[in-house]
């Protein structure tokens, strides 16, 4: 488990660290017009992805885990719902290309629309790969294929520069190109690991209970999405001066960075607590949940709290100083979405148990309390208003995840776990004071300080007893 956690770790912060290069890359090569419409492309394909990626990955690996059903039966039926996915969703892409075109009022995105659907065909199959290896536990090849996938995008400078002369069809041919590569790992990691994917099992399960289970989990991750982004629209429609909902964006950027670390734990959560429980292992399951928030607090959280006690330094280094009317949103939204990367991990645990309706509900109900409060407090805060309305919607969801997880599995906090979160909290306040007396306007300045504070958050850990660096480099670089 540690050793899949820390390659989810460097696969997702490579994930983020490429995309902010090509997006940086992209933006000096093209002109405005062109990056306006790889921006729709991209958009457009990240919400098509939700669909393809979530339920599919997870509701794979969930089932695998569960060690129940006929093996070659249930990857026969998850193959299929899949291509139903990608038949649909390419449709809508190829066929629908002329309609979105006319729709966004440019004739280009006719073309670029049906070469995007080559890309959902790719894609929907390779992150199958993904999840069988997690569901069979093997997170390193699981981790390896997405590793590879955003090395691999790093193609688009090739396509952009040299191969044809079109900066959009350049990006989506990287996409293609890296979409490509992932399905080949995927292919071999599978086959590699083919010996695990047998077992004797008579039991199928069926096509429409595979079905279910997988929308479920993509509806969850859709609708949690929907949350972390939907505020920007609300920024865009509520708030008069344009230039807020461009500082607020800076803003989101930034605070999604526990997030997307958290998220590194969603695909290791499922098949190892699901195995346990479907086994009857309680205790076990007990452990590993602790263990994971002791992970979570060790060297999640310290990220969060610097970034939101920081947050006038972070923004004004990174872009310049008018940002710093969004630096409240970002101390906000910093805790916001690493608490809502909590509440996706718990409602993991409670998937896991085959109690899906919870998450489901539970989404839907936050999604439609977040979108009248934010408009409320936007207008009476402004941007502030906006991130706080995100924040008290996930602290009640990660109050009745707490106790719906914890009528099922021991989750309480040890005396440990208040030691760390006394910690955090006390860096949060010591550098939030700082950051009132000192300016920082430098970006490796910064960075330098930022590694500074988190190492030393991490051996001050060690230091009191809390966490063993040296036990947990074994379990780390342990097979």
């Amino acid at each position: 488990m540690y050793s899949g956690i820390l390659f989810n770790i460097i696969n997702n912060i490579l994930f983020v660290t490429i995309s902010y290069f090509i997006h940086y890359f992209l933006g000096s090569v093209s002109t405005p017009a062109e990056y306006g419409v790889i921006g729709t492309i991209i958009t457009i394909l990240d919400f098509e992805y939700l669909f393809l990626n979530n339920g599919a990955r997870q509701s794979i690996s969930n089932e695998l885990s569960k060690q129940r059903y006929q093996v070659k039966d249930l990857l026969f039926k998850a193959f299929l719902f899949q291509i139903l996915i990608i038949i649909i969703m390419f449709s809508i892409n190829y066929f629908g290309a002329n309609f979105f075109a006319q729709i966004l009022s440019d004739k280009s995105l006719n073309y670029y629309f049906k070469v995007a659907a080559f890309i959902i065909l790719l894609n929907g199959i390779y992150v199958l790969f993904v999840g069988i290896n997690e569901g069979i536990k093997c997170f390193k090849s699981g981790s390896s294929i997405i590793i590879l996938y955003s090395i691999a995008k790093l193609s688009i400078v090739y396509w952009v520069l040299y191969g044809v002369n079109n900066a959009v069809l350049g990006t989506e041919l990287g996409f293609i190109t890296s979409n490509v590569v992932a399905l080949i790992m995927g292919l071999v990691t599978v086959f590699l690991n083919r010996s695990k994917l047998y077992g004797h099992f008579e039991k199928k399960i069926k096509f429409i209970s595979y079905a279910k289970n997988a929308l479920s989990f993509s509806i969850f991750f859709i609708i949690v999405s929907a949350v972390l982004s939907i505020d920007v629209l609300v920024v865009k429609a509520v708030v008069e001066n344009e230039n807020m909902a461009g500082f607020y964006t800076g803003a989101l950027n930034f605070g999604k960075v526990s997030y997307f670390m958290l998220s590194s734990f969603f695909g290791i959560v499922i098949p190892v607590v699901t195995s346990y429980y479907t086994e009857g292992k309680i205790y076990e399951a007990n452990e590993t949940i602790k263990s994971i928030i002791s992970l979570i607090l060790t060297f999640i959280m310290p990220v969060a709290v610097i970034i939101s006690a920081s947050s006038n330094w972070l923004l004004t280094s990174f872009y310049s100083k008018e940002y710093i009317s969004a630096s409240g949103a970002l101390s906000i939204l910093a805790v916001s979405h690493f608490l809502m990367g909590i509440v996706v991990i718990l409602n993991m645990i409670i998937s896991s148990t085959g109690k899906k309706k919870f998450s489901s509900m539970l989404s839907i109900l936050v999604l439609i309390a977040d979108v009248p409060l934010c408009i409320v407090l936007t207008k009476k805060f402004g941007i502030s208003g906006t991130a706080l309305a995100g924040f008290l919607c996930t602290i009640l969801a990660l109050i009745f995840s707490y106790k719906y997880a914890s009528k099922i599995f021991k989750i309480e906090l040890e005396k440990k776990h208040i030691k760390m979160l006394l910690f955090n909290i006390f860096i949060w306040i010591a550098l939030k004071v700082l950051s009132n007396y000192i300016f920082i306007d430098n970006i490796l300045i910064l960075g330098f300080l930022y590694f500074v504070l988190y190492i030393l958050t991490i051996m001050t850990f060690n230091f009191i007893k809390v966490i063993n660096i040296k036990e947990l480099i074994h379990k780390f670089l342990k097979n």
